[in-house]
């Protein structure tokens, strides 16, 4: 009994903290997208808006280096574009 409550105390605990990772990542990328030059401030806010809607597409563009987060925001503007969504 005490194992499983470790357990799931264990899996509360990483959800949490993934939680808290994902949020400071969402904090930090309007920073990061200043470091891409021709950016307007509504462009950053649409692609801030993009990434936090898709852990995956956030966690991919955190991982990549300065001159790839550029080129991948390219990318997920350019889709943006194709599939006329709106943020």
């Amino acid at each position: 009994m005490h194992e499983d409550a470790n357990a799931r105390l264990q899996l509360l605990s990483n959800r949490i903290g993934y939680e808290v990772d994902l949020s400071k990542a969402r904090k930090d990328v309007f920073d990061l997208l200043g470091g891409i030059p021709g950016l307007t401030r509504d462009v950053k806010f649409d692609v801030c808006e993009i990434l936090a809607k898709s852990p995956d597409r956030l966690d991919i563009f955190m991982g990549l280096l300065k001159d790839d987060r550029e080129a991948y925001v390219e990318r997920v503007l350019n889709e943006k574009r194709k599939t006329g969504d709106s943020v």
